[in-house]
C-alpha cells in the first residue's frame, strides 16, 4: 500500500470518527517517519520523537495515540526497557480495518467521495475534540522542558559545533540534558569523538530508551569502554596527543581535565 492509499484510507475513517488536529498531525508524523525508513514495518520510534514534533506532553500524545490505535488506524505494541515501542500501519497488519471501513461507509450512507453531511457540525466536533486536549495539557502543567541551549546558553556556547550536536540529539531522543551530567559528557569526549558519542545515543535510544532514560550518559559509558563503536582515542595507528599530562583540547573551545572538569574554572578560548 502505497503513500497516496493509506492517506486516502486515513480520511475515510476521519469523515466518520472526526479526528482532532493532534490525531491527524500524529499519524502523518507516523507517515513521515515510514516514509523516511523506506516503508520498514514496524517501525520502532520512542515517544519523544512524537512529542517535540507535536509540541504537546506525553500523556496527552498516549491519549492521541491510543485513540487512533483504538479505532484500527494504526497498530501499537509497547516497547520494554530494550525497545522502543512498535507501530505497524499498513492492511496486512490491520486485521479489523477492512471491516470498520465497509461498517464506516455503510454509516455514511453514500460514497465517501462525495461532500459530507452536514459539515458545520463536523467541524465543531473536531474543535470540541482539540479544545479537550488542549484543557488536559495546560491544566496538567507538563509542557516540555527547555532544550540545554535555552537553560544554559553560555556553557552551550562554549562547546564544540559538534559536541552541541551531541547534546541536541541526547535532548531529542532521550531526555533533557541536566548541568550535572556536562561534565559526563566532556570526560566522555575526552575518550572517544563526538560521532562514538552520537552512535551509542543513537543504538540505545531505540533500543533501551527505558533504561538509557532512567540512567542517563551513565548507561553508555560501559559499551563505549567495551568498543563496542570503535576504539578511544589514541589507540592504534594514532599516537596520543599531549603524552605526560592530563590536559587535552577537543570537542571544548578550551582545556579538558581527565579528573573530570570544574566547569565554574574551565577557561575557554
Amino acid at each position: 500500500m502505497g503513500y497516496i492509499e493509506l492517506i486516502n484510507r486515513f480520511w475515510e475513517l476521519d469523515a466518520a470518527y472526526a479526528f482532532s488536529s493532534y490525531e491527524v498531525h500524529f499519524y502523518f508524523i507516523l507517515l513521515d517517519y515510514a516514509n523516511k525508513s523506506g516503508w520498514k514495518e514496524p517501525l520502532y520510534l520512542p515517544n519523544s520523537r512524537f512529542v517535540v514534533r507535536m509540541q504537546c506532553s506525553e500523556p496527552t500524545f498516549i491519549r492521541v495515540r491510543q485513540r487512533v490505535n483504538d479505532l484500527g488506524v494504526i497498530k501499537y505494541e509497547k516497547g520494554t526497557t530494550h525497545k522502543a515501542g512498535k507501530y505497524f500501519y499498513s492492511e496486512d497488519y490491520l486485521t479489523t480495518l477492512s471491516n470498520r471501513l465497509v461498517i464506516v461507509k455503510q454509516s455514511l450512507g453514500q460514497s465517501l467521495s462525495n461532500p459530507l453531511p452536514n459539515v458545520g457540525s463536523y467541524i465543531r466536533q473536531r474543535q470540541d475534540k482539540d479544545k479537550d486536549l488542549l484543557e488536559i495539557n495546560q491544566n496538567t502543567d507538563l509542557s516540555l522542558p527547555k532544550p540545554f541551549s535555552k537553560r544554559y546558553p553560555q556553557e552551550y556556547q562554549k562547546l564544540h559545533k559538534d559536541l552541541q550536536g551531541v547534546v541536541d540529539l541526547y535532548e531529542l531522543s532521550v531526555k533533557p540534558l541536566e548541568f550535572d551530567e556536562l561534565p559526563k559528557l566532556l570526560n566522555l569526549n575526552q575518550q572517544f569523538t563526538a560521532g562514538q558519542i552520537r552512535e551509542a545515543i543513537q543504538k540505545f535510544s531505540s533500543n533501551s530508551l527505558e533504561r538509557f532514560k532512567e540512567q542517563g550518559l551513565e548507561y553508555i559509558v560501559k559499551p563505549l569502554n567495551n568498543r563496542m563503536f570503535g576504539q578511544p582515542k589514541g589507540e592504534g595507528s594514532h599516537e596520543k596527543r599531549n603524552a605526560g599530562s592530563n590536559v587535552k583540547q577537543d570537542a571544548v573551545k578550551g582545556p579538558k581535565f581527565d579528573n573530570g572538569p570544574d566547569l565554574s574554572s574551565i577557561e575557554y578560548k
